[in-house]
């Protein structure tokens, strides 16, 4: 439940950190029974900044301000970050009101015996495929083929960015996915379509790198006022470009 007051009214002021806050209370754990993920109460798993909207620096800067202001605090571990809600002046997360939707939005949730054979299926199904795969941190699976594919079209260091973000992804939600190696590249054609107030995004170029010396990271945008073949990664881009691409 959101108690309106000064306080409230100031941080939406800041629509990021504001609604950053608003997911780590609908996701905070209540009590202190048992869960999978050993979180107390008031923690909350988050990483998945792509599903309500946010931009990687807008969820950082979201996290950042949200601790200094003593809303929340934060730490990385190896199953994702946890978010920690220090102050319930703004949600209240155990309020009678929520409970009581939480236990009919859950009673709506229990499968029938059809959906728990089928999902039993769908558990083998997974299984057998990662025993074929190769584990990344603690829920992304990819076969050898598929990360050296991944590797070449987003470079190493980005490559391990996006397995993070799934991880996390995973990691909060329990949710499963028949192919990460999919997943990734869905989801980075997703976050490459244009959004109304963030700067367009360059993706790496496959199989070229950038043409400055001794840079190994991916080309991502090839420049048009050289007489060869010229490309330039995110760290190396030409001044005008950087004003047009985030």
């Amino acid at each position: 439940m959101c108690k309106r007051s000064h306080k409230a009214d100031e941080l939406d002021t800041d629509m990021p950190a504001s609604h950053l806050l608003k997911i780590i209370a609908k996701r905070a754990k209540r009590t202190d029974g048992f869960n999978i993920h050993n979180l107390k109460p008031n923690e909350a798993f988050l990483g998945d900044y792509q599903e309500y909207g946010m931009s990687r620096r807008q969820y950082r800067t979201a996290k950042d301000k949200l601790e200094k202001w003593g809303f929340a605090t934060f730490k990385t571990t190896s199953k994702g970050t946890v978010a920690t809600l220090v102050d319930t002046s703004i949600y209240d997360i155990n309020s009678e009101s929520i409970g009581q939707q939480n236990d009919t939005q859950e009673a709506n949730k229990r499968p029938t015996i059809g959906q728990r054979q089928a999902t039993n299926n769908n558990d083998k199904n997974v299984n057998n495929e990662k025993n074929d795969k190769n584990k990344y941190m603690d829920f992304v699976y990819l076969s050898k083929e598929e990360y050296e594919k991944l590797k070449t079209s987003f470079g190493e260091p980005l490559l391990k960015e996006k397995i993070s973000a799934l991880n996390d992804y995973i990691g909060s939600k329990g949710i499963r996915y028949k192919s990460h190696y999919h997943t990734i590249l869905n989801w980075n054609r997703r976050d490459s379509k244009p959004v109304a107030g963030r700067k367009l995004q360059l993706l790496p170029i496959v199989g070229k790198t950038c043409s400055t010396k001794d840079c190994k990271l991916p080309g991502v945008y090839k420049r048009k006022d050289c007489n060869f073949d010229t490309y330039c990664c995110l760290n190396h881009l030409p001044k005008e470009v950087k004003e047009v691409y985030g």
